[in-house]
């Protein structure tokens, strides 16, 4: 079968290609790049299977393109990202399609794959900050999150060349999207958990009280502390191997970021007499246990008696949604309050959080180590 193009050396030096359709009319001229015969015919071959590639996709619609998209087990993205071992979760997986559904199919679903500009796409996303009748309008971090499950999609397009060009890519998200999240101040965390405060402020509820300290001085997520095992305590740190999902139960935590973390003496203490109440005791069983066996005490519950608790602090509704207080605060103060007095590297290992210097990746923290951690958080409970 004759090649659909021919070729041609211009100024003596580089080739260049003739494409012809199927009716032998000249369609266009490109240069190929190339100086050697060889290496030119192979480039325009390679042109000509992605234009063919390109001309397969014309009659797609994005909702049959989307059809399996962030699906665990049939997505292809998914299963190309596990295979060469990238960072991907199903939870994450589960937030994608959601958005994908609620967000992005409504809009773009029965428009063909190839008719979508740059322009239906500022128009779509300025709709996610305007459109009316919502109940509740959209974040402007939800809105960016967005975005960016279509950006992923439609980069995937171009790559699998069922679209010629990426609409999506000089589409800029809001900036300002993450509002700043509050902390609690040092005098509120001691009224949190000083001598009386598990009678008087957690109203004698020893697990969540444990669970908050051990929070506040680890910056364990709280995933992380649902998935604590009693063998994961140790008795001067723990252990953070495991993390738990609602939907998923026990998984590795965020980013596969195992790590120990020190204790202070006094939050050690009570982990070690909550694990002596504990009903079913077994190195594999939850720290903070529900009366369920096989699951952990639930979001609701933490989330519920944290916030009571900083209510009886004198932290009314009101004012832990004016200073944008959460369950996850303890965290930003573990962060904050270990930023600049540690080194970087060492609080990035103890949080989990990504690091974006490859020499990290080899960073072992040894018990000595984290003795100035530990003095840090032991401030934390009782004043200096």
């Amino acid at each position: 079968m004759p090649d659909d193009f021919t070729l041609f050396k211009r100024n003596g030096r580089l080739f260049y290609a003739r494409f012809f359709d199927d009716h032998g009319r000249l369609v266009t001229t490109r240069s190929t790049g190339q100086t050697n015969e060889k290496a030119a015919r192979k480039w325009a071959r390679l042109k000509l299977d992605e234009e063919l590639l390109i001309k397969s996709g014309k009659g797609l619609t994005f909702q049959e393109y989307a059809l399996d998209w962030w699906l665990w087990d049939r997505c292809p993205y998914i299963k190309r990202r596990r295979l060469r071992k990238k960072s991907i979760s199903p939870s994450y997986a589960d937030t994608m399609r959601s958005y994908l559904e609620n967000h992005i199919l409504p809009y773009f679903g029965p428009m063909r794959l190839q008719k979508i500009t740059s322009a239906d796409i500022d128009d779509w996303f300025d709709s996610l900050l305007e459109k009316p009748g919502r109940k509740k309008p959209l974040s402007t971090v939800t809105v960016n999150n967005v975005l960016r499950c279509l950006k992923i999609m439609l980069a995937e397009a171009r790559r699998r060349r069922l679209i010629a060009q990426n609409p999506a890519q000089d589409i800029e998200p809001i900036e300002g999207g993450s509002a700043k999240k509050g902390i609690l101040t040092l005098e509120e965390v001691r009224a949190l958990f000083d001598k009386t405060a598990m009678a008087l402020v957690w109203g004698g509820d020893r697990l969540h009280y444990t669970l908050n300290a051990l929070a506040c001085c680890t910056g364990m997520r709280m995933g992380e502390l649902q998935g604590l095992r009693i063998g994961c305590v140790q008795d001067d740190y723990v252990q953070v191997f495991w993390s738990w999902s609602r939907r998923y139960g026990l998984k590795r935590p965020k980013r596969d970021s195992m790590r120990e973390i020190p204790v202070p003496g006094k939050v050690a203490e009570h982990l070690q007499e909550l694990i002596g109440f504990n009903p079913w005791g077994e190195e594999t069983d939850f720290v903070f246990f529900s009366y369920r066996r096989e699951a952990p005490v639930g979001d609701k519950g933490i989330t519920g008696n944290f916030y009571r608790a900083l209510n009886s602090i004198g932290i009314s509704e009101e004012l832990r949604r004016e200073r944008r207080l959460s369950f996850h605060s303890h965290r930003y103060l573990f962060n904050s309050t270990l930023r600049n007095r540690v080194a970087e590297t060492k609080l990035r290992a103890l949080t989990g959080h990504r690091s974006e210097a490859m020499s990290d990746r080899y960073y072992v923290l040894s018990r000595h180590d984290l003795e100035d951690v530990r003095r840090i958080t032991e401030g934390f409970f009782t004043p200096s």
